[in-house]
């Protein structure tokens, strides 16, 4: 059975200019290996919430340093420059990597995180622990249900972009 890792993503109060459709097909486009979900629109009538944007689920190991280049570098080129220089603002990617039956670690690009070197030594050091974890740990509470899920759909890549 393969072992899967989910790792969520949220883009919590960014600037006008971060185009966040976009930043999800780059991700699934980049992530090329990984599936990469996000919450579906609501039907009419319908409200539909989550306290994060995108899951990322990944199936490899080595997709971890992967996955934080690339949200360092969405960061650093799309958020960054635009952030209110007040200290105390809560803007930026949140990043969590959830640990079962235990909780989770997060990681905010843009508030506690901005140094790329601290961001991802520290991120690959809690996904890699995360990682060690899902061998003692029944799939199903890896990993939320996102195939079957009404709630989530998965991102397409966008054809347009190149894949590393």
């Amino acid at each position: 059975m393969t072992r899967k890792l989910a790792i969520g993503v949220a883009a919590a109060n960014t600037p006008a200019e971060f185009d966040f459709r976009r930043f999800k097909k780059a991700l699934a486009t980049q992530m090329h290996r990984a599936n990469v979900y996000e919450l579906k629109p609501a039907k009419a009538g319908g409200v539909v919430s989550a306290a994060l944007d995108v899951w990322v689920v990944i199936s490899r190991a080595a997709d971890i340093a992967g996955l934080a280049t690339f949200l360092w570098l969405v960061y650093e080129k799309f958020v960054s420059p635009y952030l209110p220089k007040d200290k105390k603002a809560n803007s930026g990617l949140y990043v969590v990597v959830p640990f079962p039956g235990v909780g989770y670690e997060e990681f905010w690009l843009g508030k506690a995180y901005k140094d790329k070197d601290e961001f991802m030594r520290e991120f690959a050091a809690t996904a890699e622990k995360a990682w060690e974890l899902y061998d003692q740990t029944l799939p199903a509470e890896l990993v939320p249900p996102l195939d079957a899920s009404e709630d989530w759909a998965k991102v397409k890549p966008d054809e347009q972009l190149p894949k590393q």
